[in-house]
């Protein structure tokens, strides 16, 4: 009960006020500081997003997990850590990939991606799941 509690303060407070907050200072705002801080809040989120998908399996089951999430969430908008975890962090990884990820975007589309994965993904969600439904006599 305890986790299902944090995780809507984690979708409150790590994307529903964020989001709304980055649309309102995107329409309202000529504020440059507080449009780059939404854009850098973001790129972290997605970081974290990234080591939550890795690190989850393992931690799930500590309801403490949830409530350090909760606090790093709150610190990331409401005490401007995003900012710091991205000028110390992101920023430089960032520029030490960069050139390689500028190659591996400008070889690789959505499209040749979804294209080539497309039969794949049909027989994963389509053949398997009817034959999951409809077994062979």
């Amino acid at each position: 009960m305890f986790s299902i509690i944090c995780i809507g303060l984690i979708c409150i407070i790590a994307d529903f006020y964020p989001a709304y907050s980055s649309i309102k200072t995107y329409r309202e705002s000529s504020d440059e500081n507080n449009l780059k801080f939404w854009q850098k809040y973001w790129a972290v989120r997605s970081l974290f997003l990234l080591i939550d998908f890795i690190v989850w399996p393992y931690l799930e089951d500590f309801d403490v997990f949830y409530l350090f999430k909760v606090g790093i969430y709150l610190s990331l908008s409401m005490f401007g850590t995003a900012s710091k975890i991205y000028d110390s962090v992101i920023c430089p990884l960032y520029n030490e990939v960069e050139p390689y990820a500028d190659v591996l975007v400008q070889h690789t589309t959505l499209t040749q991606f979804v294209a080539s994965w497309r039969g794949n993904l049909y027989k994963f969600f389509i053949e398997d799941l009817e034959e999951f439904l409809v077994p062979n006599s």
